[in-house]
């Protein structure tokens, strides 16, 4: 991440596990999602991976210390090494990417930095971390009702774009060009409606009395026979007017910008609050982080 990952500054495999593991510099800029950063090949990568690998590892085995077991400071951790992402599933192949549905349909996965990190690590339930994370408690009942669990991925820190409006039209312009002329030249109301009126036009009109929600809720797996469900050829088709409200719909069914998304790069509680910076990355297989990857059980 940008503001919090330092891809130059590294850390041996000892530096990395060590509670004194210093804070790195200043990061590079931002690289493109589309495509996976190019690293020269050698020792130094060697040496980059089993470091990436050992933070992960020592971030991973503090968050699955059981309930009351003795816990050190969370500034002893490499935090700024990490990033993460809660993810949800009911079928190991659920788990395979870091997002559930696949790469294909969602080609862009939501993650935290340090300070997302220091709250999931931290106290409070589950639910209550969730709801610090800006998932709705609606949305989280379904998906336990449906039977799915809850999981931290653990993986090394990298560029990404946060989560502000300019960072999302950033992505929809690298990752969804199709979608992106209909999006952009929305833009300036996209920043200045509020969500409530986006809804209530929608509901008005294309979606004859549903709410975004209630349309995303009925898709299986990011897709849906529902023309109501914009996807991305949806809403590129000549079919399809993008209107502002429509605009809004495919965000949220694509790209994951709830009720509470309102561009200023951090998550927002139900009541308002401000929670933790978001970012987001290419959504990608967990088995291309080798062992510089870690799941963790979130457990009610």
């Amino acid at each position: 991440l940008d503001e919090l990952v330092h891809p130059n500054a590294a850390l041996t495999a000892a530096e990395a596990a060590s509670p004194a593991a210093a804070a790195p510099p200043r990061g590079k800029p931002r690289e493109s999602l589309a495509k996976p950063t190019k690293r020269r090949a050698g020792g130094r990568l060697a040496a980059k991976s089993a470091a990436a690998a050992a933070a992960v590892a020592a971030v991973a085995a503090y968050a699955r210390l059981p309930e009351g077991a003795p816990r050190g400071p969370l500034t002893a951790l490499p935090l700024s090494r990490v990033s993460g992402r809660v993810s949800r599933g009911a079928t190991l192949a659920a788990f395979e990417t870091l997002h559930p549905d696949g790469l294909a349909v969602k080609p862009v996965s939501w993650v935290v930095g340090e300070e997302g990190l220091s709250m999931l690590l931290g106290a409070g339930t589950v639910e209550e971390r969730l709801l610090r994370l800006g998932f709705e408690k609606r949305w989280i009942e379904r998906r336990r009702a449906a039977g799915e669990a809850f999981r931290l991925a653990l993986f090394p820190a990298e560029a990404a774009e946060p989560a502000t409006w300019d960072g999302i039209f950033n992505v929809v312009r690298e990752t969804f060009p199709e979608a992106a002329p209909k999006v952009l030249a929305r833009a300036g109301e996209l920043r200045a409606l509020p969500f409530a009126e986006l809804q209530a036009r929608a509901t008005a009109g294309y979606l004859r009395g549903a709410s975004y929600f209630e349309v995303n809720e009925a898709a299986m797996a990011g897709a849906s026979e529902d023309s109501r469900y914009l996807s991305t050829a949806r809403l590129a088709s000549e079919q399809c007017e993008g209107r502002v409200e429509e605009v809004r719909g495919w965000l949220y069914h694509v790209l994951g910008l709830s009720d509470l998304f309102d561009g200023a790069g951090s998550t927002v509680l139900p009541d308002g609050r401000r929670g933790v910076g978001e970012f987001l990355i290419r959504n990608r297989r967990v088995a291309d982080f080798g062992e510089a990857f870690a799941w963790v059980e979130l457990t009610p």
